[in-house]
């Protein structure tokens, strides 16, 4: 085999390769006898079909099937020769071949560029921790009673407004016709839930317990029953009482119902949860601010195609968002290209820099770290987890994608134990705002 380098620019890199067609005959002719000793014809005995007949037959496939070994054998030899690593999958253009002779073909591909080296405690980061005060322990407190408040009639009458619980009586018509399922009696309704779609709710608001009324409303475009979508409809309604929220008082019954001993035990279960999703939001914003970094200061040339690559994952997923906007608000591919390619950049960028930290310190991935992985990928679908584990056992690549989360963390950990970030103290409140601000 012959290896001609033709083009090294950047991270580019184009060779012309040669194989002797001698190579290809002898394997070609090989596997003509292998399929002779196995195959079945009208005729001839199994194993004793002439490899003529045999050849004639099975010929086109079985040199389709050698040539594509040999430019893999071949490929896979020049990149190992060459000492390169290839970045993206590496494209084969045939330039010359006919059956007997040799074959010529160009190898391109894009390689992984060299990472400057950088010492990472010269990076200034920060490890941004909330301290957890009774205040926002009572705040949490209060969030978890109002899911279960009470409602009571009201003692002095008032129109309706958001928050309360009607009971109504309701009939829809279409088009003058009944709806078939639009009544019920004695139906309860919280305004401002979205129990009931917009039009509905909306109508209900400002009225008093004790009357009768008509409201018209327009089904939304898209609504789950396809016959009704964006139609006009008409509900008589009676609203026999209007309910006012009554806020649940938090004592020991209270907290034994929720399942705790008492309320100095649900405070401190409540105290456990915000200390772990401060935890959370300190180490987003610190990654945040390190990958910040180390986009600043780092810089390499990027190989092109997968930048191409990210650039069309991240439209995809911007156009397939847009689908429930208006034309008019929509932006096109040009548009969307220029506004994210700085993110696909950035996003290439930090993979190479993070595989590369990840290589250099042989950094391993664990048949425990990939259970972990596939174990908390499981437990987003409940319901589905068997077919959750079944797509991941039968997909070598999605098996793939879970590493690349898990080398990220440990290469993360490894940076903040050398660089040793100074910690700051701050209120949950403000590092919640950091986390909105840093839109994270």
């Amino acid at each position: 085999m012959q290896v001609e380098k033709i083009l090294e620019d950047k991270l580019k890199r184009e060779y012309n390769i040669t194989v002797p067609g001698a190579n290809i005959s002898e394997k070609i002719e090989a596997k003509i006898i292998s399929i002779s000793k196995k195959v079945k014809m009208a005729g001839f005995r199994e194993g004793k079909v002439p490899l003529d007949v045999v050849r004639k037959k099975y010929g086109k496939e079985v040199l389709s099937e050698v040539l594509q070994d040999v430019v893999s054998s071949s490929t896979s030899q020049a990149i190992n020769d060459n000492q390169l690593r290839p970045a993206t999958q590496p494209s084969v253009q045939v330039l010359e071949f006919d059956e007997g002779k040799d074959l010529k073909y160009k190898l391109s591909l894009e390689v992984f560029p060299e990472v400057p080296e950088f010492d990472v405690t010269q990076l200034k980061l920060r490890n941004v921790k909330a301290e957890i005060s009774d205040s926002d322990i009572s705040e949490l407190q209060k969030l978890v009673a109002s899911n279960y408040k009470d409602f009571q009639p009201l003692k002095t009458p008032r129109p309706a407004k958001k928050g309360d619980t009607l009971v109504i009586d309701f009939k829809g018509f279409v088009d003058g016709k009944v709806l078939d399922k639009g009544d019920a009696v004695n139906f309860r309704v919280e305004l401002g839930t979205g129990t009931l779609i917009k039009d509905f709710e909306d109508n209900l608001e400002g009225k008093e317990a004790g009357t009768e009324f008509e409201i018209n409303v327009k089904f939304p475009e898209g609504y789950h029953n396809a016959e009704l979508s964006n139609k006009n409809a008409t509900f008589e309604i009676k609203l026999h009482e209007i309910l006012e929220s009554v806020a649940t008082e938090v004592t020991d019954d209270f907290a034994k119902k929720i399942g705790f001993e008492d309320v100095s035990k649900l405070r401190e279960a409540l105290k456990k949860q915000l200390e772990s999703d401060a935890e959370a939001m300190s180490r987003i914003i610190a990654k945040k601010e390190l990958f910040d970094s180390l986009d600043k200061e780092i810089n390499y040339e990027l190989p092109e195609k997968m930048v191409t690559t990210e650039v069309h994952n991240i439209i995809h997923e911007i156009e397939k968002d847009q689908e429930s906007l208006p034309e008019d608000q929509r932006k096109n591919h040009k548009e969307l290209h220029e506004e994210y390619e700085p993110l696909a950049k950035r996003r290439v960028k930090l993979g190479i820099l993070i595989t590369e930290i990840g290589r250099k310190n042989k950094i391993e991935i664990t048949q425990d770290d990939l259970r972990k992985a596939l174990s908390q990928e499981v437990s987003r679908f409940p319901g589905q987890e068997q077919k959750v584990v079944d797509f991941y056992r039968n997909n070598p690549q999605a098996q793939e994608n879970l590493k690349g989360p898990i080398i990220e963390e440990k290469v993360v950990d490894l940076i903040f134990e050398k660089a040793n970030p100074k910690e700051e103290k701050t209120t949950l409140e403000a590092l919640r705002k950091l986390v909105l601000d840093n839109n994270i």
